[in-house]
């Protein structure tokens, strides 16, 4: 468990934006593990939790902080950092 500040927030805000679809290098590597996940319910949440930054924050502060609040509000900002990316690259189209 780690302190609860904005840097961790917005830290994990960011990393999981990253992780799930806009670092490039990753990608080939999480798209490999999750063809090797089963076909089910627990595979199909693990599939959502890594293409979702909101899920993907979300799971990770509430597993870092243990806070739920602390939680909601690294998904809410994540859902908003990449909100802000999409309409950025949306503006260079």
């Amino acid at each position: 468990m780690i302190e609860i500040s904005i840097y961790h927030i917005l830290g994990i805000a960011v990393g999981s934006i990253f992780i799930t679809g806009f670092y490039t290098p990753i990608q080939g590597i999480k798209n490999t593990l999750l063809e090797k996940l089963p076909d089910n319910a627990l595979g199909s949440s693990c599939q959502t939790i890594l293409s979702c930054p909101k899920c993907f924050s979300f799971i990770f502060s509430l597993i870092m902080f243990w806070d739920i609040l602390a939680a909601v509000l690294t998904s809410l900002l994540a859902y908003f950092i990449n909100h802000l990316i999409d309409r950025v690259e949306s503006w260079y189209e």
